[in-house]
């Protein structure tokens, strides 16, 4: 497989838990799932439908197994840490901040609990949604040798509520093709909101470009929308996900 071309840089296991009482609850809705893309994204419907009897005594089985997560952020945490101490502390006070609402490995058990979650509009600002593999805790010191993908979204609640969907969908259907994918993030803050893509290692470029590209085709943004990423180690440093991210463009295709 060749090196993608397209994206260039533009200067520089714990247990089981559930939230009852949690505002991220709400009463079912209808979800309408894309069935026939499980386990094969690139999988044509009728060849899906002819496995639809196995796979639903199943469940509809995913490749592995994802958690989802829920945090609000507060004051002290967006300061800048100056000492190891301070950032220790930070690090300490977000994972207590950090609810676990539910892990699902079949499309079946996807279902019954995303259908009672809240939308991202309806949260507020300052919240988190995170949706990671296994039950591996959305942390930086998680994955030190990777980073993120990211994207902001000027503040409209139907778009970052289908955008977010769109995400999950994909991602859970392996759609970014590229198991060093490790989660997903919508960030909810005042003046705009952030859709990220986890990896876990950043050291293979053609892998990191792949995924990059994968995002924007996934949310349909279009060539003059900027992407950025940043790596974790610097994350862990200055305390921060998006700030000193390194913004990415998407060239025009010089052999169209």
């Amino acid at each position: 497989m060749s090196q993608p071309q397209n994206l260039q840089v533009e200067g520089e296991q714990e247990k089981e838990t559930t939230v009852p009482h949690s505002p991220v609850f709400v009463g079912q809705n209808k979800i309408n799932f894309p069935v026939y893309a499980i386990n094969s994204p690139k999988s044509p419907p009728n060849k899906a439908r002819e496995a639809t009897k196995d796979l639903s005594t199943l469940g509809y089985p995913l490749q592995t197994k994802w958690t989802f997560w829920f945090d609000k952020k507060t004051t002290a945490s967006t300061a800048i840490p100056t000492t190891q101490r301070e950032a220790q502390e930070q690090t300490a006070q977000y994972r207590n901040q950090l609810s676990k609402l539910g892990s699902f490995e079949t499309i079946d058990q996807f279902t019954k609990l995303y259908a009672y979650l809240a939308t991202p509009s309806s949260l507020g600002k300052n919240v988190n949604y995170h949706m990671f593999r296994h039950e591996i805790v959305p942390m930086w010191e998680s994955y030190p040798q990777g980073g993120c993908w990211m994207v902001k979204i000027k503040k409209n609640g139907e778009l970052v509520d289908r955008l977010w969907e769109q995400l999950v969908f994909a991602t859970i259907c392996e759609e970014f093709q590229e198991p060093n994918v490790v989660g997903i993030v919508l960030s909810m803050r005042p003046r705009e909101d952030v859709l990220s893509v986890w990896n876990r290692d950043s050291s293979n470029q053609r892998a990191k470009l792949a995924i990059g590209e994968r995002f924007k085709e996934i949310l349909h943004l279009g060539t003059h929308v900027v992407i950025q990423y940043k790596h974790n180690k610097l994350s862990i440093k200055d305390g921060s996900t998006f700030r000193n991210a390194k913004n990415y463009i998407v060239a025009e295709d010089q052999a169209a």
